[in-house]
């Protein structure tokens, strides 16, 4: 939503690669979560996370990152409105993102925004499998790193998420989320508990008409 996108090629090791740039100039607050996506994405290596080789600024000012190009499409692109699929399938998937969210959480990075459209699904390689890969974290929060210093160098940001705004998709939010509550790592995993149900039953545990119904149907 804040970024457009673009595939380019490395002209030196002519190598396809996917350009995110800052649609809005003279915006601080979008262009330090663009950083902190290309920061986290940059240092958390693993092979379910998208990876970042490059972040800037256009001529024109307008921050940008470069990713690693991606074949195939999302699991909401691949589901449709009602598709289900296996269970051995869909526990595949869940572990495989699951996986790239513990390493994200490990150094304090919360996505806050597991979904559907969020899960990548890479065309399989020959003799491979087709394999997750967790995209966008475009609006993540650092919560402090569990357990060890966090392995990677992650800048704060600079204009914090305003308090008590609502942040993330209503169908996927943790209650914490949909009510304004201090959230961490947890989040995600309940984000990861709707995609898993979606998987299996072709369709969302709560389906509802506003903003209103979702937070009534999550947090009870």
């Amino acid at each position: 939503g804040m970024g457009a996108v673009f595939e380019v090629e490395h002209r030196s090791l002519r190598r396809r690669l996917v350009m995110k740039v800052l649609r809005e100039p003279n915006r601080p607050d979008l262009e330090d979560r663009l950083r902190l996506e290309a920061q986290a994405l940059a240092q958390l290596s693993h092979p379910h996370l998208l990876a970042v080789v490059d972040y800037g600024h256009t001529p024109s000012g307008r921050p940008y990152l470069v990713s690693e190009r991606l074949y195939g499409r999302t699991l909401k692109e691949e589901l449709g409105p009602t598709g289900a699929v296996p269970v051995h399938e869909a526990a595949r998937y869940a572990t495989e993102a699951l996986s790239a969210l513990a390493v994200a959480h490990r150094a304090g990075v919360v996505h806050r925004d597991v979904k559907l459209d969020n899960l990548f699904l890479c065309d399989a390689t020959e003799g491979g499998a087709k394999r997750i890969k967790v995209i966008d974290f475009g609006i993540a929060k650092l919560v402090g790193a569990e357990g060890a210093p966090a392995p990677v160098n992650l800048s704060p940001l600079e204009v914090p998420t305003a308090e008590g705004m609502m942040v993330g998709t209503p169908s996927f939010m943790s209650p914490e989320q949909i009510t304004n509550q201090a959230i961490d790592q947890r989040a995600d995993v309940y984000g990861m508990g709707v995609v898993l149900y979606r998987l299996l039953t072709g369709r969302n545990p709560f389906i509802c008409r506003d903003l209103l119904e979702y937070a009534a149907a999550h947090a009870s």
